[in-house]
Order: C-alpha cells, then sequence, then structure tokens
C-alpha cells in the first residue's frame, strides 16, 4: 500500500523538505529532514548505527502528526 502524504514544510522554499508521510500498513512515519553538518551537533548525536541516518526535523513540523493535531485533516 502507498504511503499517506501527511505534510510538507509550509516554509519550505520549494515545498520538498522536511516532509512527513505515514505507513498505513504499519502505523510508520517516514520523515525526510535536513542533513546535519554542523560539527557541534555531529558529535553531540555521534556516528548513525548502520542502516540508520539522523537528520534535523523542525518543531514547526510535529503539527502534521495526528497524535498531536488530534487527527485532524492533512494541514499543508
Amino acid at each position: 500500500m502507498a504511503l499517506e502524504f501527511l505534510g510538507g514544510d509550509p516554509e519550505s522554499d520549494d515545498g520538498g523538505s522536511p516532509t512527513v508521510w505515514r505507513d498505513p500498513a504499519t502505523g510508520d512515519y517516514v520523515l525526510r529532514g535536513w542533513v546535519i553538518a554542523d560539527a557541534e551537533t555531529r558529535t553531540d548525536v555521534g556516528a548513525d548505527p548502520p542502516g540508520e541516518v539522523t537528520m534535523r526535523f523542525p518543531a514547526r513540523m510535529m503539527q502534521f502528526f495526528p497524535e498531536v493535531n488530534s487527527g485532524g485533516a492533512d494541514l499543508r
């Protein structure tokens, strides 16, 4: 089954990222965020384990998670 688009960053210049989707089969979220390139943050979080990635995701995007917005409609 296809992912359900929940929303894209309303402050994005190109509308492409960050973005949130939900997998209706598992209930998992799929996130696209920003690469963390600054050395201080990379030091704080450490190396990514194999098969994982650490990204930056803005707090304003929490509005797209149904648990936060009371299950409301897509807020694009």
